[in-house]
């Protein structure tokens, strides 16, 4: 349950981050674009809390993950294509992704790639992949928080580990320490966080008159302590009480992140043509992406029991 909760907060966020964009309010927007800043990151750590610590054939994991998102992330490519009219080549080729959004797709299908060797490198060198989620810290998190403010920094730009690594291994020592974190201090973390995120922002916007992105990045150091701190938090909360019809609902709105995620810009475009109201747009966004994805699911589960029974035939 706890991870159902965490995919649904970070598919919102990820979700508001683009209808953010019509909220016109400058106080509101910043508090809520510190919140949501920490979607991409908790979706990472839910892959590597539920990935890393298992022990499974390599072909058996590729087929369930793959399967589990090239084919959707194709028919959406597909739609985008034709929404924006992009040239399908330039697709193909790579030059651009059939929506902004899409680039999470290749992203996470690297990470499940070296899955399997990380999970033998995890077994067996565990204390020294600790050092190498610290040299990640150091080059993808502090060196650039050191750069924009101007002091000393670590120049090693050619560390090949960057990226989404550290959020992806954290999310597997998350799980394995779980029961030894106190989670007080992280709840500390997470509001000096989130702080320091809308001071600094609100600063740069109202005191020097210039709008900065910075410190709502996925990589800055901030949001990187809000992003463990929350993870953590939603983690170590128990959600035993919540049974029944609330249970039912919570695992599909988890269940259908993944489609939501691909057609929430569609929906959120659309609804930008009927209406520039943030809080209308927002829920016109969800709501139709929901539906979608329920119609989808329906239509699959039919489909397959169609094929279930020819094959049963057949034999």
């Amino acid at each position: 349950m706890n991870i159902d909760i965490l995919r649904i907060i970070a598919l919102l966020d990820i979700i508001l981050i683009h209808t953010l964009k019509s909220q016109n309010n400058f106080d509101i927007l910043n508090f809520m674009f510190t919140f949501v800043s920490i979607g991409i990151n908790l979706f990472i750590m839910i892959s590597g809390y539920l990935l890393l610590d298992k022990e499974e054939n390599i072909w058996v994991f590729y087929k369930k993950r793959f399967f589990s998102i090239i084919p959707l992330f194709v028919m959406w490519s597909i739609i985008y294509i034709i929404y924006y009219k992009e040239n399908p080549l330039y697709v193909i080729a790579g030059y651009r992704y059939a929506a902004g959004h899409l680039w999470y797709v290749p992203m996470i299908t690297g990470l499940y790639i070296i899955t399997p060797w990380l999970r033998k490198v995890l077994k067996y060198c565990e204390k020294e992949t600790r050092m190498v989620i610290l040299m990640w810290f150091i080059i993808n998190i502090l060196n650039p928080a050191l750069i924009f403010f101007k002091l000393p920094f670590l120049n090693l730009s050619a560390f090949p580990i960057t990226g989404f690594l550290g959020y992806y291994l954290l999310g597997y020592y998350i799980r394995k320490y779980k029961d030894k974190i106190h989670v007080n201090y992280y709840k500390v973390l997470y509001i000096v966080g989130f702080i320091f995120t809308f001071t600094v922002s609100w600063y740069f916007m109202k005191i020097i008159g210039k709008k900065n992105v910075f410190f709502y990045d996925k990589n800055s150091i901030s949001v990187f302590f809000m992003s463990v701190s929350f993870f953590v938090i939603i983690i170590k909360m128990n959600f035993t009480y919540i049974k029944g019809r609330t249970a039912t609902i919570i695992k599909f709105l988890s269940g259908h992140s993944y489609f939501v995620y691909l057609a929430h810009l569609l929906f959120y475009e659309t609804g930008m043509l009927i209406t520039k109201n943030f809080y209308l747009v927002t829920l016109l966004c969800i709501g139709a992406s929901y539906f979608m994805a329920y119609i989808y699911g329906e239509a699959e589960k039919k489909v397959g029991k169609i094929f279930r029974n020819r094959r049963i035939q057949n034999k």
